[in-house]
């Protein structure tokens, strides 16, 4: 008995696989082996898909209004998010990237500073 050990390392998510191996032996059996796989990137859900920050008087001093909303891993491996920030905006995230553990969650604090 021979057993074979066939490793699947995708490089991206979203991908599917498939490769053919022939097995030969020097008495003339042939069998293929087919392997496939698909990448699956991990799953994350958000708390909050929109957020209301209210109305927001002007007034001096400047008046920050906040929301937090939690992001949840549900993979079982971590995830790295990132959040896309506008430096002269009004919206500011309390991080731009962080870790979450496998089957975790992380909050997310974003200020509106009108």
């Amino acid at each position: 008995l021979l057993i074979a050990r066939v490793t699947y390392a995708p490089r991206s998510s979203g991908t599917a696989t498939e490769e053919h191996y022939d097995l030969r032996t020097p008495g003339g059996n042939s069998l293929t082996l087919t392997v496939s796989g698909e990448a699956v990137g991990p799953t994350v859900g958000l708390s909050e898909t929109s957020l209301d920050f209210g109305d927001v008087e002007l007034v001096l001093p400047r008046r920050t209004v906040k929301r937090v909303i939690t992001i949840s891993n549900y993979a079982q491996a971590p995830v790295r998010f990132s959040v896309a920030t506008d430096p002269s905006g009004v919206f500011a995230p309390d991080k731009v990237s962080a870790v979450i553990p496998f089957a975790s969650t992380a909050s997310l604090t974003l200020s509106f500073t009108p």
